[in-house]
């Protein structure tokens, strides 16, 4: 009854938090993300997985693992914005 699913969040929305979207059985469900949020970190979306074949009022849970995208091509300036960055939380 319990359905799992990886979903990607960008790097700013992990450090900084916001509302990402989450596909399940019934839908688009919005989720606000913690600042700070690691990857592999596991979420429940209550009573979002399969219902019961004998009452379904009674349904499972969605678990859903949030998962850091890293960018794989960056512009020089988004290279040096990054360095920056880098730079001011040592």
């Amino acid at each position: 009854m319990d359905i799992y699913s990886n979903v990607p969040i960008s790097f700013a929305v992990a450090a900084l938090g916001g509302t990402i979207q989450v596909d399940t059985v019934d839908g688009k469900v919005e989720y606000d993300v913690k600042a700070g949020t690691q990857t592999g970190t596991r979420v429940r979306l209550r009573g979002k997985g399969v219902p019961t074949i004998r009452n379904k009022n009674i349904r499972g849970d969605h678990y859903v693992t949030l998962v850091v995208q890293v960018p794989e091509r960056m512009t020089e300036e988004q290279k040096e914005l990054l360095r920056k960055f880098d730079e001011a939380m040592n």
